[in-house]
């Protein structure tokens, strides 16, 4: 386990981006966001967990009838949400289909079927493009979930007794963390069966998001609480630009490797929603909430989705209401 911060080569940084944007172009750089907040239920609020590239969205939202939380999808990101369940809905991928936390254990909804109830004690964190979900099981061990086999555990590093998934790509590579006493070690599950850690910046890490081209994100961290954001590319990793390192995390990225999270801002004394495109720097997508909003004390204080289009799902936060509401922002050319 590494302590030293790392970085990775410059020439082995623009050969990786070549390769992976070889087969398709990315869409042009927007100039601007359109924040759009998602419709309610009636209820005091709603929050946005993930959105794919047909920019459905899902999440979950307060419904006034009951005063329940129930998991939700705002089918194209606009219009009344589709109430799905109880909770609250963690993914969804490309085929539309939803994964839901239920009760302390997962429920699986394709669109035309019958709801697929997975055993108890397992906790999704999202869905695969090919329906696989993963999380953990037994609240302890990282877990897959495939329509032919069922869940199975799937282990981690060597040592480990606390393990999950928390991203997965086409090829069936998949990325999270290992708790390895005295931390945690961001963790890549190869398709090839091999099990290998992703080096840290600081002393700890774990992995959230895997795309196509093998690029993972997610966070750096040590015992003093500080916090970074990380891209790795080759293996190696490369520290997201912000203006601090302290809470700050890559949550998602897309197939161009352009990757979103939160980072701490020490002029606004808490944390903006970020997007860090693959060409580099870091844009505060806070910038683009209304000035009505704004206002009337909201924040987007975090981003935890973005899609091939460019498309970001967030969170807004009203700290003197107590109060979530989950947006989309669209680009602008």
């Amino acid at each position: 386990m590494s302590q030293a911060p790392r970085t990775a080569p410059l020439a082995t940084f623009a050969a990786l981006i070549g390769a992976a944007l070889a087969a398709t172009a990315a869409p042009a750089a927007a100039a601007g966001y359109q924040v759009r907040v998602l419709a309610d239920l009636g209820g005091p609020g709603t929050t946005a967990n993930a959105i794919n590239n047909h920019d459905d969205v899902a999440g979950s939202a307060m419904v006034a009838s009951d005063g329940q939380q129930h998991a939700v999808a705002w089918r194209g990101g606009h219009g009344r949400p589709i109430v799905i369940d109880f909770d609250t809905a963690v993914g969804i991928n490309d085929n539309g289909t939803v994964v839901v936390t239920h009760h302390y254990q997962g429920e699986v909804y394709r669109r035309g079927n019958a709801p697929l109830s997975m055993p108890f004690d397992t906790y999704p964190l999202g869905i695969g493009p090919q329906d696989t979900v993963y999380g953990s099981m037994d609240n302890a061990d990282a877990m897959l979930c495939t329509r032919k086999g069922g869940c199975m555990h799937v282990g981690g590093l060597p040592g480990n007794f606390i393990s999950w998934v928390a991203g997965i790509n086409r090829s069936n590579d998949y990325v999270g963390a290992s708790f390895i006493d005295p931390g945690y070690e961001a963790t890549l599950w190869r398709h090839t069966g091999q099990v290998v850690e992703l080096p840290p910046v600081y002393t700890y890490a774990w992995a959230e998001a895997i795309n196509d081209a093998g690029v993972v994100v997610g966070r750096s961290f040590n015992d003093a609480y500080q916090t970074v954001a990380v891209r790795w590319i080759d293996g190696q990793p490369m520290v997201l630009p912000a203006d601090s390192d302290i809470d700050t995390d890559a949550e998602s990225l897309n197939a161009f490797g352009d990757a979103v999270g939160r980072a701490w801002v020490p002029a606004a004394n808490g944390t903006h929603a970020m997007l860090w495109p693959m060409g580099g720097g870091a844009i505060d997508l806070d910038a683009y909430v209304g000035a009505t909003w704004k206002a009337a004390g909201w924040v987007l204080i975090e981003a935890v989705g973005i899609n091939d289009g460019g498309r970001i799902v967030g969170r807004l936060w009203n700290a003197a209401m107590q109060q979530e509401r989950g947006v989309i922002l669209v680009p602008t050319p």
